[in-house]
């Protein structure tokens, strides 16, 4: 029973390392001039909650891809204001004010906002909720944390997309 539990969650991992993201590191990226456009980064740490999600994100109103966990997505727009959008059953939209030849960093963040476990004889039900956010990250923040993400590709697929 002990090698059946060990079994599956190593197939369990194998799953979820599937949705993650496996594009271009960021800090491999040939970084060009942004030439009097902004950029907006909009990206997910890898995290073990919600790890087997991927998320459609649009910049105002148009998808610029698929996030998925520890990735990152960009996108050139010119300077001023622009909405930043996850689309949920409710969306998930942020304002943005991107500057002339800036970058703009966005992080998606999801964590347990509680969880309940209620035994029924043999087996539980678990019952949990979801905090999630879109965060208008400060520059320097930002760069040093997406510099080890991966690129999400525009088609992925994932359990929860």
């Amino acid at each position: 029973m002990v090698i059946f539990r060990k079994i599956f969650v190593l197939l369990f991992l194998v799953i979820l390392t599937g949705c993650s993201a496996s594009g271009i590191k960021y800090q491999d990226l040939v970084q060009t001039e942004l030439n009097g456009q902004s950029e907006i980064i909009v990206y997910r740490k890898s995290q073990l909650a919600a790890s087997g999600g991927c998320y459609r994100v649009n910049v105002d109103g148009k998808e610029i891809g698929i996030l998925a966990n520890g990735g990152y997505l960009r996108k050139t727009v010119d300077p001023g204001k622009h909405t930043v959008s996850i689309v949920l059953r409710k969306g998930l939209d942020l304002e943005v004010e991107t500057i002339k030849d800036t970058k703009s960093y966005i992080e998606y963040t999801i964590g347990v906002s509680n969880m309940s476990v209620f035994p029924i004889g043999t087996i539980s039900v678990v019952n949990m909720g979801w905090d999630v956010a879109l965060v208008d990250t400060p520059k320097d923040h930002g760069l040093k944390t997406v510099m080890n993400l991966r690129e999400s590709l525009k088609t992925h697929t994932c359990m929860s997309e």
